[in-house]
């Protein structure tokens, strides 16, 4: 196969809304089963939490936005469902039109931007992407749609090529926050970046291609209620230096740390993981009962 060109989120929008008919086979032949050692570290973390702890914080200074330049008219909207993967029977409720200046928001609801659904961002909200926003200080619109996607890609390579639950401390071995130094706003002024002092390699990532006015396209969506989900007014709650301070990993880590080895210099990339769960159709940022 041959990918010349970028992957933005018309693009990938596209591909979510075919035939859901379509067959599902595989683009990359790399399945993996291996012990979780993440797993205590996620069931240690996360603890219990009611959505009644839980109240979105609307700020008097709310980071500026634009008025959305679609997704205003209900056959419009019933597009953001689809690409949810809702069905028909679910498209009455959950998504509505934006509006500016941004009124109060009910509890649950949140500003979502279409191109993070693209990255593959579903509703609920994994409880392990959430808990990576925590652990940086990030809220979700912080982050580019690239970085989402990468995430995406991330969670999928840990679930389907290496066998492995995706856990905060894999990412942060693998990745650093970085402040974009051309955002005049906090909405998508962050991003995450691949480490240049890996000794186990990670895959290639995605090049080429641009968001184009991503910030123009969002919805207001409901879902379980979060800190992480309130709109920024300022830059994440952590330091610099944390954005980049590098985890030691323990020695139980080591044949995951071979295994993602092994598939980056057997030729796996980011793309084909990409290519493998929109196959799949799979959401890999969505709370799921069973991992890929």
């Amino acid at each position: 196969m041959t990918f010349s060109d970028g992957f933005g989120a018309r693009r990938i929008g596209q591909a979510l809304l075919k035939d859901r008919a379509a067959e599902r086979g595989f683009l990359f032949a790399f399945a993996f089963f291996l012990p979780n050692p993440c797993a205590p570290l996620l069931s240690s973390l996360l603890a219990a939490c009611s959505s009644a702890q839980i109240v979105p914080r609307l700020h008097s200074k709310m980071t500026s936005l634009v008025r959305p330049r679609h997704f205003q008219t209900e056959a419009e909207l019933n597009v953001v469902r689809r690409l949810l993967g809702w069905s028909p029977r679910e498209t009455a409720w959950g998504i509505r039109a934006g509006s500016v200046p941004l009124r109060d928001l009910r509890t649950g609801e949140f500003v979502l931007f279409v191109s993070h659904i693209s990255t593959r961002v579903g509703l609920p909200i994994s409880s392990f992407f959430l808990l990576l926003l925590e652990d940086f200080g990030l809220q979700l619109q912080h982050l580019t749609p690239h970085s989402i996607l990468l995430t995406s890609i991330f969670v999928h390579l840990c679930e389907m090529f290496v066998g492995v639950r995706p856990c905060v401390i894999l990412f942060r071995y693998f990745f650093v926050l970085v402040k974009s130094g051309k955002s005049k706003d906090e909405v998508g002024a962050y991003y995450f970046q691949t480490r240049n002092d890996l000794q186990t390699p990670y895959i290639p990532g995605l090049t080429g291609g641009k968001w184009e006015d991503w910030r123009r396209e969002w919805v207001i969506a409901t879902t379980d209620a979060d800190e992480r989900l309130v709109m920024p007014t300022e830059g994440p709650a952590s330091d610099r230096q944390s954005w980049r301070a590098k985890p030691s990993l323990p020695s139980a880590f080591d044949p995951v740390l071979s295994k993602i080895r092994t598939l980056a210099e057997s030729g796996l990339t980011s793309l084909h993981v990409l290519g493998d769960f929109l196959k799949r159709r799979i959401a890999p940022l969505m709370q799921r009962p069973h991992p890929a």
